[in-house]
C-alpha cells in the first residue's frame, strides 16, 4: 500500500531520509497517510505495528489526505544517541476507506521499511579487502567469514526476518569489532 521512494541514512550518519508515497492505484484513492513510526533494533517486536517504544516522527491528526511525506530526520528526532549503530523500522500508518476491489493483503494498516548506515560496515570490508589485496596469496577465514555473515544478514534482511537480522546484527556488525589485520602471508 505505501512505496518507499528514498529510505536511507547518510553515510556520515547525520540524516535519515523518508519518501513514502500511497501506491498510485485507483484503489487506494481515499487513503492518506496517518502515521510514521520508527522502532530500533532494541524495540522492534513484529512487522505488524510498531512496537510501544517507537518514536512517532510524523503524525497526520485532522486526517488530511496526505499521500506523500518526505522527512529528513536528525538523531535527536528519533531519539538516539547515533544513527549509526542502529537498524531502523519505518512504520507507515495508512488510514481511509479502500475501495471493494482492494487486492487481499494490500490493505494493511502499517507498511514497514528498514535504514541502517551501512557505510561504516563499507568501510570495513574495503580494508578487509584492502589488506588480502596487499598482503596475501590466498583468502584468509576472517575475510571468508565476514563475507558470509554480510551475506546471511542481507538476507535475513530482504526477507524480512527481522527479528533474526537484529541478533546478528547486534552479535556481528553494531560495534563493526571486524579485526582487519591480516597477517603477510609470505608467499613471494
Amino acid at each position: 500500500m505505501v512505496i518507499f521512494k528514498e529510505l536511507r541514512i547518510t553515510s556520515d550518519g547525520n540524516n535519515l531520509f523518508i519518501d513514502a508515497s500511497i501506491a498510485p492505484y485507483d484503489y487506494f484513492q481515499n487513503m492518506y497517510i496517518k502515521s510514521v513510526s520508527i522502532d530500533t533494533e532494541e524495540t522492534f517486536l513484529s512487522n505488524d505495528k510498531p512496537s510501544g517504544k517507537a518514536v512517532m516522527v510524523y503524525n497526520n491528526p485532522e486526517n488530511e489526505s496526505i499521500k506523500n511525506i518526505n522527512l529528513n530526520l536528525g538523531k535527536d528526532d528519533v531519539k538516539v544517541d547515533s544513527l549509526s549503530g542502529h537498524i531502523f523500522y519505518i512504520y507507515v500508518q495508512i488510514a481511509g476507506v479502500p475501495s471493494v476491489d482492494t487486492p487481499c493483503s494490500m490493505d494493511k494498516e502499517y507498511t514497514i521499511g528498514v535504514a541502517l548506515n551501512w557505510f561504516p560496515i563499507y568501510q570495513s570490508s574495503l580494508k578487509i579487502l584492502g589488506n588480502i589485496r596487499d598482503n596475501c596469496c590466498s583468502i584468509p577465514k576472517s575475510a571468508i567469514n565476514f563475507i558470509l555473515r554480510l551475506k546471511s544478514f542481507e538476507l535475513l534482511l530482504r526477507t524480512s526476518q527481522y527479528l533474526k537480522a537484529n541478533k546478528i546484527y547486534r552479535k556481528w556488525f553494531s560495534d563493526l569489532k571486524i579485526s582487519s589485520n591480516i597477517k603477510p602471508c609470505n608467499c613471494n
